[in-house]
């Protein structure tokens, strides 16, 4: 069995991702015209203590959606990722907020599950009440015009936080079964972080599902799975509704996903798509 800290480690590599991408100058590198910050809010902590995390903000004028982006788990805010959140708030028409999970870039404290999960909410009620007012003049969202995103271990805190608190859509992009079962082919009881598995079945609006065939980080075998037993599935049957049908691509791995425009293509079409859901 895989003591704590090494699994903790494993989905966690924040240490060496920010050695990776240490914290830039960010600010220099927004678009104050178009309304874009670079901020940070207040969040719960696994230790009982209270921490900051770091946020981008991306606003589209005029746009009633919203998109919670939560990253992999190699990657973080640094100012080289700010052209891909604009090109998928644009291609979207949606206005998009991206944060760093605990102890990743500027976010304070360490990562961990709970943690995850605990900057989701913040970002969630961020969104979602007056707070939002701190750093844009807009009123708060209803959840009905919130859509969450999720890539790889981003997957997990998105499914947790869709079974938590009410939302309008999900997109989920090579997304995993759970942390361990990517490690083993099984659940480790005490360790099984984000089991995405057991919550799949009880998030109860549409969901589009993206994974790469010869993914060799998170196997595909774990986005058919989650794809499989979703509601989704089961409600709007892929050959009928080619909107919320899944976007398996062939000949993709995990780290060259939005390499295929047609990625972003159908992410934009299916947040700007009415989808019936009874």
């Amino acid at each position: 069995m895989f003591p704590f800290d090494t699994i903790n480690t494993i989905v966690f590599p924040a240490d060496s991702v920010n050695q990776a991408y240490p914290p830039s100058d960010e600010t220099s590198r927004l678009n104050r015209y178009k309304g874009e910050a670079f901020f940070k809010i207040p969040t719960k902590l696994d230790d009982g203590q209270e921490g900051k995390i770091a946020c981008l903000w991306i606003p589209q004028r005029n746009s009633r959606n919203v998109l919670l982006y939560s990253h992999g788990n190699a990657e973080n805010l640094h100012p080289l990722s700010f052209d891909f959140y604009r090109e998928l708030s644009d291609a979207t028409g949606a206005s998009l907020i991206v944060y760093d999970y605990s102890g990743y870039g500027r976010s304070s404290g360490r990562a961990s599950e709970q943690n995850c999960q605990n900057n989701i909410l913040a970002v969630y009620e961020w969104l979602t009440t007056e707070r939002i007012k701190s750093v844009t003049n807009r009123e708060p969202y209803q959840w009905s015009d919130v859509i969450l995103v999720g890539r790889s271990v981003g997957s997990g805190p998105t499914v947790w936080l869709g079974s938590t608190k009410r939302v309008k859509k999900m997109v989920l992009i090579s997304p995993f079964k759970s942390t361990t079962q990517v490690i083993a082919p099984f659940s480790i009881p005490f360790f099984d972080y984000f089991p995405s598995y057991r919550r799949i079945r009880e998030l109860d609006f549409p969901i589009l599902f993206i994974h790469g065939r010869e993914d060799e980080v998170v196997p595909f075998t774990h986005g058919e799975w989650l794809y499989t037993n979703s509601r989704t599935a089961s409600r709007l049957p892929a050959p009928n509704n080619p909107v919320v049908a899944p976007l398996w691509l062939e000949h993709r791995g995990h780290n060259d996903i939005f390499v295929e425009s047609t990625v972003v293509q159908r992410i934009g079409r299916f947040v700007n798509t009415d989808i019936q859901w009874s």
